[in-house]
């Protein structure tokens, strides 16, 4: 009887402290979901309701259409969202963290990859076009479109991913 209830303990420590790892492990990560949501931030969301969390960005800069450009170097976001309503219509990762938190899509898409490694998962874009914005991406060389899956990427003159971007294929008309 002695040794079951030994056993049993230690089962039940061992499933404690793995349940404990796991759910640690849950807290380092943000999913990252293409065409919908980049952790909590979702597109369509309006960007008003997190903008007292983010405080006045690094980098603000309006555009034509009256969509805002609004960069947090200091959380690794750059948001485009309407001027007006604050709907959200891109939000990217500049780099693979977001404080201490991993940015990855399902398939384990992370900003810093080569342009060969997500060709790979994702196959060629739809879309490859130049960066002529270099106040807003300085390091930036190409932006790889892939409308209908709601991800972009700017890479860099070698073909490291810089920026991954979510966005709603309706944008495109998808």
């Amino acid at each position: 009887m002695n040794k079951i209830v030994k056993i049993l303990s230690f089962v039940f420590i061992f499933v404690f402290f793995m349940s404990i790892a796991v759910f640690s492990e849950e807290q380092k990560y943000v999913k990252v979901v293409p065409a919908k949501s980049v952790g909590p931030l979702t597109i369509g969301d309006s960007f008003f309701k997190y903008q007292k969390t983010f405080g006045n960005p690094d980098f603000r800069k309006e555009l034509q259409n009256g969509d805002v450009i609004a960069k947090y170097n200091s959380h690794g976001l750059i948001i485009q969202y309407q001027g007006y309503t604050g709907e959200m219509h891109y939000i990217g990762v500049m780099r693979d963290k977001i404080g201490k938190l991993d940015c990855r899509t399902a398939k384990g898409i992370y900003v810093g990859m080569d342009k060969k490694q997500i060709e790979g998962m994702l196959g060629l874009p739809e879309k490859v076009i130049p960066v002529t914005s270099k106040d807003v991406y300085p390091d930036s060389d190409k932006l790889a479109i892939y409308p209908k899956k709601g991800i972009s990427f700017h890479y860099d003159m070698y073909g490291k991913s810089l920026i991954m971007f979510v966005f709603s294929p309706a944008i495109f008309g998808k």
